[in-house]
Order: C-alpha cells, then sequence, then structure tokens
C-alpha cells in the first residue's frame, strides 16, 4: 500500500539511455534526431529497506506482482469505461475485449519494444485472470467495476433452455429460469471449467496459485483418489451422501419457491440440468462445451467463453449488484432473494458499490491508478557478488525502479541521484537510521525523502511514541571482540592456503583444479614442513590472547584441519559424494536411454567441478566471508538453472534449522525455493542428541548412547518422553522446481527454541542492589546454547538413506531422492538441533520474593520483557539478543541472556557495567505500560510488547500483568 502510494508521487527524474562516449566514437553523434530521441528518459527510484534478507527478497517480487496487477485491472477498468458506449453496443466478446485492451497498453508505456501477438499474450491473461480466477474480494466484479454475463442472445434456439418442462415443473418461470441458467453457467467459468484461448495456458505462473485447468466430470468416477496433473475437476453432481454448491442452491431455491424437495428430488434435478447444458445433440449451449478425456479419468466438460459478454461494472448499462445480510458477499445474480453461497441461510439486498465501496483502497487504485512501468529486485546477501554488483548498476542507471535490500545496503557505492528511502521497519539504532536514511540525498541539488512505517512490535513502537529518539538520536560507537577463534581459524587458513597457491598456481581457481588433482594431499604435505615465512605471518594475524587455543605456535590447527571431523575432510567427503551420486545417476540414465536426464546431470556435473574455487571454500567454512563468525550451512539448489547460478542461499545453522527446514520456503531472486531434504553424505552420519524437554521447564542433553533417566529431576514427572535431534551440519537440499513467490508470505515449518543447559565458563559475578533486592548476575564466556526446531511439535519424518523429509503428520508412501531416483529408505521422526558458544548473563532473582512465581507462563513473561527492555536501553538491535528461562537440576529457576550472534558480540555482557542493569529494568517497565493490549487488567499480550516471531511456542502464556508485576516487585523503593 504504502510502496505504491509512494511510488506513484515519486517525480521521474532525467535519465540518460546509453553509456557516455567520446563524441569522435559516437557513431550516431552526428545524426541529430535519433541522438535527440535516445538522449534521456525519465525514471522513478525507491531504495526499500527491509529488517532481514528474506523480507527484502519477498518484497521484490511481491511488489512487481501486486503493481503489476494493479496496472492491469486499471487498464481492463479504463478500456471498458473509456468504450463504454461501443461496449453496450456491439454486446463485446472476450476476443473484442482482448483487442480493445491491446490498443489500450499501446497507448502507455507498457510493453514498448514487443510485438502485437506477445500484448495479445498479456491482454489474454488479464482478462482470463479476472474471468475463470476472479473470485477473491478484490475483483474487479466483485469491486463494481466490471462484469461478465451469458449472452443468450448470441445462442441460437436459447429459448428452449428456459421453457423445459422439468424447469417449469420446478416452479420456475421463464424470466426466473434465464438467471438460473446464468447462475449454472457461472459455475463453470468460476470453477476454471473453460476453454482458454490458445495463447494462455491456464497452468502459467501466472495465475498461480490456482494455475490448474478446471472441468466438470457429470460425477466423480469410482475409484479416482487423484487429480490428473494440471487439473482441478469436479464433479457436477456431489458424491453420494455429500452436497455442493449447485445442489444447495438449487434445494434453497426450491424451498423459497414454496417446493420442499428431497435431496434425491434436488439432485435429479441437477443432473436434468448438466444434461440440458452438456447434450452434444439437442442442447442450444452443444456448441459452446468442449470435451476432453483427462488422463483416463473419465469424460470432462468445460465451456468456451464465447458464450459471454464483457459490461462496464458501474454507471449507465452495468448490471445491478446485490449483497447478502450474513456471509456479505457480493453477486449480480438474484434469484428468488436467495444468496449462492454454499450453505448460507442469508438474503439478497440490492446495495450501491459506488456509495459502499467508495473510499475502498483498491477500488481507488483499479479506478485512479497512473499505468507508470516499474521495475522491482531484491539485492541481498543472497545474490551472488557478481549479479548483486549487476543489480545495483542496473538501479544507478534507471533499469531497475525500486530495490529492496537488507541491510547489506546500509554501506555501500553511490546510488545516484536517489531522493527517496523508504523503511519497512523502524531500524535498530540511529545509527542504522542515519545509514539508510542518508542514502538519499546525496547530491547538492538534491532534497531526501525519507519513509519509516512502524510495525506491529515493541521497538517499532517505542520509537513511533517518541520519534526524536531514532531521528536524531546519540550514535553509540561500535564494539567487537576481537578475541574469536572461530573467525581467526578462517583468517588463519587463508593466509596458509595464499602461500601454498604462490608455489602451487596450478591448484588454483576451480574446485577441479584443487581437489580432483590432488590438492588437499599436497596442501597438508606443505604444512606438515612448516614453512617459517607462514609461522611469522599467522603470529602477527591471529590475536595473542588466542594463539595457544588454536595452537598457532606448535600447528596443532593442522591436525585438527584434517581430523576425521576436521573442515578439509568434511569439504573432501562431500564433494566426492556429490560426484559419485552425480556418475551413477548419469550412468543409470544412459543406460535407459534417458538422454535428457543424461545430458543435464552433465550439466549439473561440469557447474559442480568448475565452480570458482575461493566461493566454494568459502561456502564451505574454510574461508572467511569477512562477516560474523558463523557456522554456515547451504541450501543447495538446482545447479546449472539460471536462477541458481545468481544466488547464495547460506544461513548461520541456528536460523537455517528454522528457514532452511523440510516444508520451509525462502525467496531469492524472485523465485520459491522449497527445502524437502536434510543433506547426507556416504561413509557417515549426522550427530544425534537425544533430549528431554519438560513441561516444568527442565532441559537436558546428550549423545544418543548416554542415559537421561526415565524422570524429571526437577518435578519427578514419569515416565518422561525422550526425543532425538540431530544437526544437519552438511546443509540442506531444496526441491528442482522453483515456483512463483505468489502473494502470501513463505513458509517456515516453526519457529526454533533455545535452551541453555548450565554448559559454559563462569567470567564474573556481579551483586546489584536495586532498590530494596539484591540481584546476581553472572556472566559466562563459552556458553552454550541449544537450538531445536521440533516442526509443529512432532519433529519431521527424514529418511535415514536420502535425507527427504516432511513436516506432516505422516510419512509419504513413496518418495525420491535429490537425484530423482526412487529411494526405498525408512522414516524416522527426529528434530533439527545445533549447539553454539556465545556471550551469556544469568539472572538470578532468587533473593526477590515474587509473588505469581509459580504461575504458567510468568517466568516467561517477565524474560521477554527484560529482553525488550535491554534492546531498547542499550540499543541493540532486537535480532541480536534473546533469552531462555533455564531451570537447573535442584529446580531453582533462572533468566539467562545471550548474544544471538555465535562467539558473542559482547551485547549481554553490557548490563553489568555501570547503571545499566537499573535503567533496561526501567525500560523495560516503561514498554509493558505504554501498551494498552488486555485492558486494564492486562491479562494477555501482543507484538507490542511481549510477542515476536521466536517466541510462538509460549504466546497463549504470555501476560502483561505478570511482567509488569514482576518488575515493579523487582524495582521496588528504587526511587
Amino acid at each position: 500500500v504504502l510502496a505504491t502510494s509512494l511510488y506513484q508521487q515519486l517525480p521521474g527524474r532525467p535519465q540518460k539511455t546509453y553509456e557516455d562516449v567520446k563524441e569522435d566514437e559516437d557513431l550516431f553523434a552526428q545524426v541529430g534526431e535519433i541522438a535527440a530521441t535516445r538522449e534521456v528518459k525519465l525514471t522513478k527510484q525507491l531504495l526499500v529497506f527491509s529488517d532481514s534478507r528474506q523480507n527484502a527478497a519477498y518484497f521484490a517480487p511481491y511488489l512487481n506482482s501486486t503493481y503489476n496487477d494493479l496496472i492491469a485491472k486499471q487498464m481492463l477498468v479504463q478500456t471498458v469505461e473509456t468504450h463504454r458506449e461501443e461496449c453496450l453496443a456491439n454486446r463485446w466478446s472476450l476476443p473484442d475485449f482482448n483487442q480493445r485492451v491491446i490498443r489500450q497498453i499501446q497507448s502507455t508505456d507498457f510493453f514498448k519494444q514487443e510485438t502485437h501477438e506477445t500484448l495479445s499474450r498479456e491482454a489474454w491473461k488479464w482478462i482470463m485472470r479476472e474471468f475463470a480466477f476472479g473470485s477473491g474480494l478484490s475483483s474487479l466484479e466483485n469491486m463494481g467495476l466490471l462484469a461478465f454475463e451469458p449472452d443468450f442472445t448470441r445462442i441460437r434456439d436459447s429459448e428452449a433452455l428456459f421453457r423445459l418442462k422439468f424447469i417449469h415443473d420446478a416452479g420456475f418461470s421463464y424470466e426466473e429460469a434465464k438467471v438460473l441458467f446464468a447462475f449454472f453457467l457461472d459455475q463453470f467459468r468460476v470453477n476454471a471449467a473453460v476453454e482458454f484461448p490458445e495463447a494462455v495456458r491456464p497452468q502459467d505462473d501466472f495465475f498461480y496459485p490456482g494455475n490448474r485447468q478446471g472441468g466438470f466430470w457429470r460425477e466423480k468416477p469410482m475409484g479416482v483418489s487423484s487429480q490428473p496433473r494440471g487439473y482441478a475437476l469436479k464433479g457436477w453432481l456431489p458424491s453420494g451422501g455429500y452436497s455442493n454448491t449447485r445442489l444447495d442452491y438449487l434445494l434453497r431455491l426450491l424451498t423459497v419457491g414454496g417446493r420442499k424437495a428431497s435431496p434425491e428430488e434436488g439432485r435429479e434435478l441437477l443432473r436434468k440440468v448438466f444434461e440440458a447444458i452438456t447434450d452434444m445433440r439437442r442442447s442450444p449451449l452443444a456448441p459452446y462445451i468442449k470435451t476432453e478425456q483427462a488422463d483416463g479419468s473419465g469424460r470432462i466438460y468445460k465451456l468456451d467463453p464465447g458464450v459471454y459478454r464483457v459490461l462496464p461494472g458501474r454507471g449507465s448499462g452495468a448490471p445491478k449488484n446485490y449483497r447478502c445480510d450474513s456471509c456479505f458477499k457480493v453477486t449480480r445474480l438474484n434469484l428468488r432473494g436467495v444468496c449462492p453461497s454454499f450453505r448460507c441461510a442469508g438474503k439478497l439486498h440490492k446495495v450501491d458499490l459506488d456509495q459502499e465501496l467508495k473510499d475502498n483502497h483498491y477500488r481507488h487504485l483499479y479506478v485512479n491508478l497512473r499505468p507508470e512501468p516499474m521495475v522491482a529486485h531484491e539485492h541481498t546477501a543472497q545474490l551472488a557478488t557478481e549479479y548483486a554488483a549487476e543489480v545495483q548498476t542496473k538501479f544507478v542507471k534507471g533499469a531497475i525502479n525500486v530495490l529492496s535490500c537488507s541491510t547489506t545496503f546500509e554501506l555501500g557505492v553511490d546510488v545516484g541521484e536517489l531522493e527517496t528511502v523508504f523503511m519497512r521497519n523502524v531500524p535498530p539504532t540511529p545509527a542504522n537510521y542515519a545509514q539508510r536514511a542518508g542514502r538519499a540525498g546525496r547530491r547538492t541539488d538534491s532534497t531526501a525523502y525519507a519513509l519509516t512505517f512502524a510495525r506491529l512490535s515493541s521497538h517499532d513502537f517505542s520509537q513511533f511514541r517518541q520519534p526524536q529518539r531514532m531521528i536524531s538520536g546519540v550514535v553509540r560507537p561500535p564494539y567487537f571482540d576481537l578475541n574469536n577463534a572461530k573467525i581467526a581459524k578462517r583468517h588463519l587458513y587463508a593466509c596458509a592456503l595464499a602461500q601454498f597457491w604462490r608455489v602451487n598456481p596450478a591448484y588454483f581457481r576451480t574446485v577441479e583444479a584443487f581437489f580432483i588433482n590432488g590438492g588437499p594431499g599436497l596442501f597438508k604435505e606443505f604444512l606438515d614442513r612448516r614453512p617459517a615465512t607462514l609461522l611469522r605471518t599467522l603470529k602477527e594475524v591471529v590475536p595473542p590472547a588466542i594463539q595457544k587455543e588454536i595452537g598457532v605456535e606448535d600447528w596443532a590447527w593442522v591436525d585438527e584441519m584434517y581430523s576425521k571431523n576436521g573442515v578439509m575432510t568434511k569439504v573432501v567427503t562431500e564433494l566426492e559424494k556429490d560426484l559419485v551420486a552425480i556418475e551413477e545417476a548419469l550412468d543409470d540414465a544412459v543406460s535407459e536411454e534417458n538422454f535428457h536426464t543424461a545430458a543435464y546431470l552433465k550439466k549439473v556435473r561440469n557447474t559442480v567441478l568448475r565452480r570458482p574455487l575461493i566461493n566454494y571454500l568459502a561456502q564451505k567454512n574454510i574461508l572467511p566471508k569477512y562477516g560474523f563468525p558463523v557456522d554456515v550451512v547451504n541450501l543447495q539448489v538446482d545447479f546449472h538453472t539460471a536462477d541458481a547460478r545468481n544466488i547464495d542461499l547460506s544461513r548461520d545453522m541456528q536460523i537455517a534449522i528454522s528457514e532452511y527446514a523440510p516444508d520451509s520456503q525462502v525467496v531469492a531472486n524472485g523465485k520459491l525455493w522449497t527445502s524437502r531434504y536434510v543433506k547426507r553424505l556416504r561413509a557417515r552420519d549426522l550427530l544425534r542428541y537425544s533430549y528431554i524437554q519438560c513441561q516444568c521447564g527442565y532441559f537436558a542433553k546428550a549423545l544418543l548412547d548416554q542415559d537421561l533417566g526415565s524422570a524429571c529431576p526437577v518435578c519427578d514427572a514419569a515416565p518422561i518422553v525422550k526425543q532425538v535431534f540431530e544437526v544437519p551440519e552438511f546443509g540442506f537440499i531444496a526441491e528442482r522446481e522453483p515456483r512463483p513467490p505468489g502473494n502470501h508470505r513463505p513458509e517456515r515449518t516453526y519457529s526454533s527454541r533455545k535452551f541453555f543447559s548450565g554448559q559454559g565458563e563462569a567470567a564474573e559475578t556481579r551483586e546489584v542492589l536495586v532498590g530494596k533486592n539484591l540481584l546476581v548476575l553472572r556472566s559466562y564466556i563459552h556458553g552454550v546454547l541449544t537450538v531445536v526446531n521440533s516442526g509443529y511439535g512432532y519433529g519431521f519424518y527424514i529418511c535415514r538413506t536420502c535425507g527427504y523429509g516432511t513436516v506432516g503428520p505422516a510419512p509419504p508412501t513413496t518418495h525420491r531422492n535429490s537425484w530423482g531416483k526412487q529411494c526405498h529408505g525408512y522414516f524416522e521422526r527426529v528434530s533439527l538441533g545445533y549447539d553454539f558458544e556465545t556471550d551469556i548473563v544469568e539472572m538470578d532473582f532468587s533473593e526477590v520474593a515474587l509473588e505469581h512465581s509459580l504461575r504458567e507462563g510468568y517466568w516467561e513473561s517477565l524474560l521477554y520483557s527484560i529482553v525488550e527492555g535491554l534492546s531498547a536501553a542499550l540499543e541493540i538491535d532486537r535480532q541480536d539478543v534473546d533469552g531462555t528461562v533455564y531451570v537447573s537440576s535442584s529446580g531453582r529457576r533462572s533468566l539467562v541472556l545471550f548474544d544471538t550472534v555465535p562467539g558473542g558480540a559482547g551485547h549481554v555482557k553490557r548490563i553489568l557495567e555501570g547503571g545499566n542493569c537499573l535503567e533496561v529494568l526501567e525500560r523495560a517497565l516503561s514498554i509493558l505500560k505504554s501498551c494498552d493490549c488486555g485492558g486494564e487488567a492486562g491479562d494477555t499480550s501482543c507484538y507490542g510488547c511481549l510477542r515476536n516471531y521466536g517466541n510462538q511456542f509460549i504466546h497463549d502464556k504470555l501476560r502483561r500483568d505478570y511482567a509488569i508485576g514482576g518488575l515493579e516487585e523487582i524495582l521496588v523503593s528504587s526511587e
């Protein structure tokens, strides 16, 4: 809504249509007329920021899709309203409408370079979407701007339909029969059971998610349990004992008309109606009925759209509209006042949609939107580096109008004469706000405009109430912890490989050059010689405080790198497994003479072997990506396609086990990818843990062969259910074919939960006096958090052989592996999990008398209020800190705050400094009291105070009053 409105208001800026060249090098410089026509064009530019790469990636295709849909609808409305008299006088058919829409397109800046055939195809798509798929609330028909109705004057002997004896015997008059048959013909239309124009396929992604060919059986054939591929078929008559829209409507019409009929009598009448429509020898509608055999599923019937005419939806000559007083749906068919919606007992009443919808946002756009071209594109870390640079260049030159960015674009090259920035959420700190808003207005002759949308979150609400804190707030200097072994090791590997490649350049450039030609073994021999120059370099690069931990002096890092679970061993094993699987699939395809698949697999093999070596090693965590230290895993996509070549789907493990888990979906480069497999490696298996998660809050885990006991040590619950999680360290594999994203956000199987099991090295303990209460704060280094994704609560069914996974309640009966071969492996129900080390602060309230601490949801409510206060008071991005309730084996409860960045970023440690603890608690209480969810009682919570995506598992238990009460008890007499 905001992005479209803002884009429409942007002034166009002159933009050269070609690169600057010297006059003596420009062949057309002297051709004045040609040079003048291509000198400049007016373009619009808008930079959009989102808080995450998935939000940014999704927004670009969403904006493209919805904006182009609006333009299409506007052109359809403009066409019928501009040519109203011609439309009514000539009783436009759909082909007539198509030709007029083409002329309307040609009068705008859309599709300037396209042929008439292309324009015709686009116009047909627009029309058929409204005609066959336009049943939504925002369709042009439901908005009263366009109408389709059967043109019975075009049908030879159509009056015979309205004088049929069985229709008359059922009590329907001649005029009522017209409306009745209009309804039944519309049943073909609204179910997409129509013959599509030759240029348009109903399975086209343009019509997603309803992109299937509709059709009617007379009655669903016995034994047909699934739909033919690409079809959505229905029985005209319902299956025995059931009803459907047509039978239900017919029975209610008969009842209102005073002719009470049994379901069997109604069914017989409905059968006769179907025969009257589809009788290929006697029906007046026979020329408009199309039949086909759908993959052995019996004969299906479709309607030729030629029987319909197009009308303006409003003004003179437009049909009347009626609204149901029960379901509130709008229809132009009124027969005896009966609502045609399934099982609706409401009555129809005439409605003036011009008056009723005068303030409707979408209707206003359909009528008043200016048809201006717009191209939106993603710019996130998911794009390959070279492709991201290409996208950025196109934006600067005006070929892309809207760039949807994650925070990767806060810092970057000059984006030209950009004047407008739209932020889809309030940035976490004034520094972030200054960076994002500052991307606009960098020319001395320009004026910047920044629009920020405050979402339904605690942080955004807080900043919305006091915007000056964000706009003119103090920018705190950044804080970095340099003593991070994970970062240091990757830089260490980079230095070692650099020296190796200087003396062995033949092993550089591609995956094949290094891994296939014995590079890993030769590199090990190089390191075993312990070059003195390399040791000097490593001592300069690695911080002294962690040199002993890594083993710089004694070269222990080399043995670790090549150990059974070392990073180099893992990469070599994974690559060998991939190549063997490709070769086996290739041999099978050749032996079966499936040459199309064989050609595909050869391309896959070439793509794997010709990958740039530096990129590959960075993806596999051997070389640094010069970002935060993360345990990165990939969502592997179809190797050789253009869609896949331009993206790099890699995520920190704690995000990946939710975002890349089986059945989860991600948007990248305008496509929707669905994760399907937990990747397996030959001769290796994923590390597995058993864990218990008691309702009292106690959590414990152990390797699969270790005993966790049969009862909870805290509450003595027995028997306690043990579950299993595996660590998906080899990554995930997506389904081969991506889909268009559609207008709904991608599915995620569930947010992950984080648990603290008491592991870590105590670093500092501090007692803080808050009012009359003593709080104990304990900080830990290398504190271990366990992240678990259990799907919707019952885990995932994952094949032990190929890794095929589903979050459903039952495994599939058959499945194929990632190479398309039938797999006969068995399924196990497991969760996905991962351990990571980070900075931790434990808040111990055992010295504070908390009145309601035994109530369910109390500790979680207190926890998330303090996390929100921590983020707001210390200006930390909410996504960089989180918390969990820790229950020790003795039953003591405490709150654990931690950095979500693996290795820690020093955020939560700041609560130990000076008066920060008191400031955090006071800000938490302020946030809660400024929210009004739950009224005066405050017995619930919302996204403005305690809720967020990550704590969905406890949403129904979080209460604002619990948190307020607890904080007030802690802060008593602190003023």
